[in-house]
């Protein structure tokens, strides 16, 4: 996240160390690789799915 945005840093860590995805609205997860980003659209599309 050096390039990107070093404040995101601890957030992609601990994402990455438990393996889980990331929950935001903030365009700069949406840059990396690391770990899976998912919007509030996203999350909203996925409940509502039938």
């Amino acid at each position: 996240m050096k390039d990107i945005d070093e404040k995101d840093t601890p957030i992609l860590a601990s994402a990455m160390q438990l393996c889980c995805p990331i929950g935001s609205n903030d365009n700069h997860f949406k840059m990396q690789k690391a770990a899976k980003v998912y919007t509030t659209n996203d999350l909203l599309d996925l409940l509502n799915r039938k």
